[in-house]
């Protein structure tokens, strides 16, 4: 867990925070370690887990918009928003948290940017109304 926090941490001090011109590398090596796909299942475990794994993904949907179609596709708006029964325990409790409400709020907004992310809330409307 602890290699989990400072790889979260460095992702957005670096990404988000620094004006470094390896902005770019930081983000490379992050996607070539396939990071989002480890990243967005991790956000259905428990508190001390998915905090980080919500920083992350948090801090990917703030750079790029085809982060966020990516982060859309690994079906991170359904563990946010608890449609899936299995991680509901865990998620409230991540979301008791003030930091985990403020990433899961801002992967929400990115995503309802996008295109993707309009589709999908679409499909959510016409499935909730039949």
């Amino acid at each position: 867990m602890i290699l989990l926090e400072v790889v979260s941490k460095v992702l957005e001090q670096k990404l988000l925070k620094d004006r470094e011109l390896e902005r770019g590398a930081y983000e490379a090596a992050f996607k070539e370690g396939q990071g989002l796909e480890i990243m967005v299942p991790l956000i259905r475990a428990n508190p001390e887990v998915a905090l980080h794994a919500l920083r992350c993904v948090c801090t990917m949907a703030q750079t790029y918009l085809e982060n966020v179609e990516l982060i859309i596709r690994l079906g991170a708006i359904q563990a946010l928003l608890n449609l899936e029964s299995a991680s509901m325990a865990s998620m409230m409790e991540t979301l008791k948290i003030p930091d985990g409400r403020r990433y899961a709020a801002r992967i929400l907004m990115q995503c309802s940017a996008s295109k993707e992310g309009q589709c999908f809330g679409q499909r959510l409307s016409d499935t909730s109304i039949s």
